[in-house]
């Protein structure tokens, strides 16, 4: 297993590829799903502050992944996060110091930032 397997069951489209907040809110469940430890352990991932690789490390594109705005569908179609449907729903951006993605920088695993998208995803209500 790889970070190329981790990418076609987690992340088989870039975030910059997704068209629609409906969508985007999907594609971010499914990243932070595989972003579990133990869908990171099952395709022999290891994570970083911001980063995911395969182990062992080799420093090539092909084999990490940055966990940030760029691999984010939602921040890709709303880069003024008061149109993003976790600040639409919370009032917080992910940004913020208690957030959960910030809690995900610090050392906590994903399940407090899959759980934000799955209440967002949830309560989201569209226009």
């Amino acid at each position: 297993m790889s970070l190329n397997t981790w990418r076609k069951e987690f992340y088989k489209i870039g975030a910059n590829r997704v068209e629609n907040l409906k969508d985007a809110l999907k594609h971010s469940i499914r990243k932070w799903t595989g972003l579990l430890p133990e869908n990171m352990s099952k395709h022999n991932i290891t994570r970083g502050k911001d980063k995911i690789w395969h182990t062992p490390y080799i420093n090539d594109n092909n084999l990490s992944m940055d966990i940030d705005s760029i691999s984010c569908a939602l921040c890709n179609l709303c880069p003024d996060c008061q149109d993003c449907p976790i600040y639409i729903v919370t009032n917080k951006t992910c940004d913020e110091t208690d957030s959960p993605y910030m809690k995900y920088l610090h050392g906590s695993d994903a399940r407090a930032m899959l759980a934000l998208l799955k209440k967002v995803q949830k309560e989201w209500k569209k226009d």
